[in-house]
This record gives structure tokens, sequence and C-alpha cells, in this order.
């Protein structure tokens, strides 16, 4: 991986064509970016097939149109809150929201819903499964927390260090 200081805003504005014709017509793109620059050291290429496999899935789960949601916010975490999810370190972080309102995910299928073969993407070729997307994500010391509910649809919260630049 090229890592490398990104602005995540940027990133996601580049592939919104992209992702619109990922998603198809009967599904709208909503893209709320935070006000202020989300920087982050990532790979753009790597992030970029993160979205769009992402959109794939949230394409399947909403097979009659719906809506698929990108948001960006700046998060501080703090020792309390770094206790309650795994892998998480207190620090300020970059917390990217991808939301569908698709058909959701069963409460029994979340604990493995990142370990191989979770999901079908990357077995057909449609693009990096969720076990791919996680580690990608965990090698770039961040985490994924996902709240879902059957029928109301799925929210991916992808939480990745926050760049801080040096003061010289």
């Amino acid at each position: 991986m090229n890592r490398k200081e990104t602005d995540l805003n940027r990133v996601i504005a580049s592939q919104d064509n992209m992702l619109q014709r990922v998603l198809g017509e009967g599904i709208s793109l909503q893209i709320k970016c935070a006000p202020q620059p989300a920087v982050v050291a990532v790979d753009d290429a790597m992030m970029g097939q993160i979205l769009v496999s992402l959109a794939e899935n949230a394409r399947r789960a909403m097979p009659g149109g719906g809506v698929f949601t990108l948001q960006t916010e700046l998060w501080e975490v703090d020792d309390f809150y770094a206790q309650t999810q795994p892998n998480a370190q207190p620090g300020h972080y970059v917390r990217l929201s991808v939301s569908d309102n698709g058909c959701g995910i069963a409460a029994d299928k979340l604990p493995a819903l990142f370990q191989p073969p979770a999901t079908g993407a990357a077995r057909n070729g449609a693009g990096l499964g969720l076990s791919i997307i996680a580690g990608i994500v965990q090698r770039q010391h961040g985490w994924i927390e996902t709240l879902s509910e059957v029928g109301q649809g799925t929210t991916f919260k992808i939480f990745l260090p926050q760049f801080h630049l040096a003061i010289a």
C-alpha cells in the first residue's frame, strides 16, 4: 500500500461518479462530509476500492432501490469508549459512516461478519469482501463498528487515525 496524507473528504468526492454508477439509478447517493479536512494516512486507491466494494454490497442489499450515505466526522475516542470496542485506542480519528437502508443483517450474523467468507463479494469477483476491508482498516490502526437491523439497513462506522501535521 502507498500510504500518504490524504483528505478522506477529497477521496469521497473523487469517487462520486463511480459510486453512483455502481449503485445504479434506483439508489440515491448522499455525501455528508465534515466541514474541516478529514486527514488520514491511507492509500487513496485502496480507500476508493473499499468505498466501491461497500457500495456494491449496499446495492445488493437494496434491490428495490434506496439511499446510500457516506459521512465523515472528526471523532475523539476517550479511554472509556476505547474499552468498549475491540482494537480501539484513545485518540483522534476520522469516522467514515457508510449506511444503506436495505435489508439489514440479522443480529446472529454480525459476530462473524468480518470472517471469511462472510460476504460473497470477493468470491464472485464483485469486489473486496468484508474480511479484506476489515484487514485493511486494521493495518491502518483503525477498526469498524457495525450497526444493523433486519429490514432497516446497515451502517459501517470505519475509524481511521487522524493525521496530524507537525507544526514547525
